[in-house]
């Protein structure tokens, strides 16, 4: 029988249904330069990985297979496996993203490539020269670090934040791993996983495998895939009574040794019959475990913990010691990697969000618009919107607490003159305080220009002599409450210009953390005495309650760094104004007050309540500075 002969019958030979693990069963050795136990690949080790590696397998009905798993699983083996399984048996072009090109060049050579050198199986057909099992002929195949070719395919290794690695190639086998590392938006053009996934679009048969560890609740992308999917859990049998369970974190107990700061014994209490499950007993029933959907999913979607892991693993007093000594210390970052890299799930950050009818209660039967007599300065924080204009006035004490002393509207079209010129003559007038005979005028007032933005510096500009208001924009990034300010016409800040007006960045993330810690502080248990930090709200509706707790803050990641973000539940503006007002006592310099300034403040307030005379109070955040007459040098003479 001649060559083509031999060829063209080989191809009529129907391939061996199979499946993925029993491939790697077969065939997949693991070289001691990647695993302390080398040696063939065994399943029976990980059964957790059993049904996951199947759903790879290319007889399987499903295109997609999302696997939002703990760390140190073996779930990256089974892509590895699932790669050795298409290069025999179903070769084709693979693609494998990972999050940074420097992993994609580790998992090249640490995974890939020993699984190469390790199964001579995979090893004749990858390479520089590979045999070829049809004709027995050596043939020269080009490679390099991220591409690696083999008999009738090719697999490349790419990167997330590179376009060019997501939409250069096509794909038949595509595996993305650790995609909540991925940046949410590469180079602007979109969501890194739609952008790899239409690389198999004209791929008639493909696997796309979806593996990672969550991060944070809500940004989070491997959850947002798992909660598409039919969310399949790992059940295991109770030793005792046989109930299939899920091993949760709400039915593990341990016991701590308070000497060694270590868990002593640690085990499940089973939730039928309420029996100790015993990690000795790990090997009887990890294997008679089964994946349990608990919905109908558009894939199958798998989850998978640490509480599962092989003996000589992890073991569960170790994980009961993590989780202790983060109670302990309640230290959030703490608890959020053991959310995320033991129990496998997305890490949602207590609500910092206090209730409004708690916020409420505090209120008192106090006449808005009238300063306390301990407020000895004042400052305005205003909000634009396109039928009204909104501002709160603020009040502070030289003890740190802070008063709530007005909340004014003013209706009609901000396009218009009408509010604006309403807004300028509150602004204007000095506000009553308890004391007779005196008058508090508003030291300093913050307007937001986020919104009008041509109307606001007009009107900035037209105050700008009588009053001490300025312009600001709120920034979530700054760490800092106040930043420092660039001259802009309202249009462009990107040099100084002469006749603008100073804009000041606003950390409104930083204050808005403020707010919600002074107004959920509490007068002392046994003396009643308030804190520095309290705040005093006068008699005002619901409504503006219910606004000044609108927002929830959460955890983002932007170009690798952690920072919060805030996001409203419905109007906001009395956060809002209150946020501004105090970015404008910063802007004062009132935090660093010396009680000589505030002495001056309050000896200005004494002769007006019995005279009867009008007070201003002055602006003591900076020193008045001295004039200094240069003096003539005599050296000539």
């Amino acid at each position: 029988m001649g060559t083509f002969s031999a060829v063209f019958a080989k191809s009529l030979r129907p391939v061996a249904i199979t499946t993925v693990s029993e491939w790697a069963d077969e065939y997949r050795f693991i070289s001691s330069k990647a695993s302390n136990e080398p040696g063939r690949w065994r399943t029976s080790r990980t059964p957790h990985l059993r049904e996951i590696m199947d759903e790879l397998s290319m007889f399987t009905p499903s295109r997609k297979v999302v696997i939002m798993k703990a760390s140190q699983m073996g779930v990256t083996e089974c892509a590895i496996n699932s790669i050795g399984f298409h290069i025999v048996l179903d070769p084709g072009p693979i693609l494998v993203i990972m999050p940074t090109e420097q992993l994609a060049k580790k998992i090249a050579q640490q995974k890939f490539e020993t699984m190469v050198d390790a199964s001579p199986e995979i090893s004749k057909l990858v390479g520089k020269s590979g045999q070829n099992p049809l004709t027995g002929k050596e043939e020269k195949n080009s490679e390099t670090i991220l591409t690696k070719d083999f008999l009738n395919g090719t697999i490349s290794f790419g990167s997330a934040s590179s376009p060019n690695s997501l939409s250069s190639v096509a794909a038949k086998l595509l595996i993305m791993d650790e995609v909540d590392r991925y940046k949410t938006n590469v180079k602007n053009e979109g969501d890194p996983v739609a952008l790899a996934a239409n690389r198999c679009a004209a791929m008639s048969r493909y696997k796309i495998a979806l593996l990672s560890t969550p991060t944070v609740s809500g940004e989070s992308l491997i959850e947002k895939e798992f909660e598409e999917s039919d969310q399949r859990y790992y059940l295991i049998p109770c030793p005792h009574c046989e109930h299939p369970q899920q091993l949760e974190l709400k039915n593990f107990r341990f016991e701590m040794d308070e000497r060694t700061k270590t868990a002593s014994d640690a085990w499940f209490s089973c939730t039928n019959c309420g029996e100790r499950i015993e990690e000795r007993k790990k090997a009887l029933f990890l294997p008679l475990g089964r994946y349990v959907s608990s919905q109908t999913g558009s894939c199958p979607g798998f989850h998978i913990s640490q509480f599962y892991s092989p003996p000589g693993w992890r073991g569960w007093r170790e994980i009961a010691t993590l989780y202790n000594r983060a109670v302990v210390k309640n230290d959030e970052n703490l608890m959020k990697a053991f959310y995320n890299t033991v129990l496998g799930l997305s890490w949602k950050a207590p609500s910092t969000r206090p209730k409004w009818d708690t916020v409420f209660q505090r209120s008192s039967a106090r006449a808005p618009g009238i300063a306390h007599k301990d407020v000895l300065i004042i400052t305005a924080g205003i909000d634009v919107q396109g039928d009204r204009l909104e501002c709160q006035l603020l009040g502070f004490c030289r003890t740190g607490q802070t008063h709530v002393v007005d909340y004014a509207i003013f209706m009609g079209d901000t396009s218009s003159a009408g509010p604006w010129d309403a807004l300028a003559q509150y602004l204007m007038r000095d506000v009553p305080t308890d004391r007779e005979n005196v008058k508090i005028p508003i030291s300093k007032a913050a307007i937001d220009t986020g919104y009008r933005t041509t109307i606001v510096y007009d009107f900035i500009r037209r105050l700008l002599p009588d009053r001490k208001l300025v312009a600001i924009k709120g920034r979530d990034d700054m760490l800092v409450p106040v930043g420092r300010p660039a001259r802009t016409d309202g249009e462009s800040t990107s040099q100084k210009i002469r006749k603008g007006v100073d804009l000041y960045p606003v950390g409104v993330s930083v204050l808005k953390e403020r707010v919600y810690s002074d107004i959920q502080a509490v007068p002392d248990a046994e003396t009643g005495e308030f804190p520095k930090n309290f705040v005093f709200f006068p008699e005002l509706p619901h409504e503006y309650f219910k606004q000044l707790t609108s927002e929830e803050s959460r955890v983002v990641y932007k170009k690798g760094r952690e920072s919060r973000q805030w996001s409203s539940n419905g109007r906001n503006e009395a956060l809002d104004t209150f946020v501004y007002a105090l970015g404008a006592y910063y802007l004062l310099g009132i935090h660093r007050y010396s009680d000589r300034q505030w002495n001056e403040l309050s000896d200005m307030l004494a002769p007006a309540e019995t005279s009867g005379e009008k007070v201003t109070l002055l602006d003591k955040s900076k020193p008045v500075p001295r004039k200094v007459t240069p003096r003539k040098s005599e050296y000539w003479r």
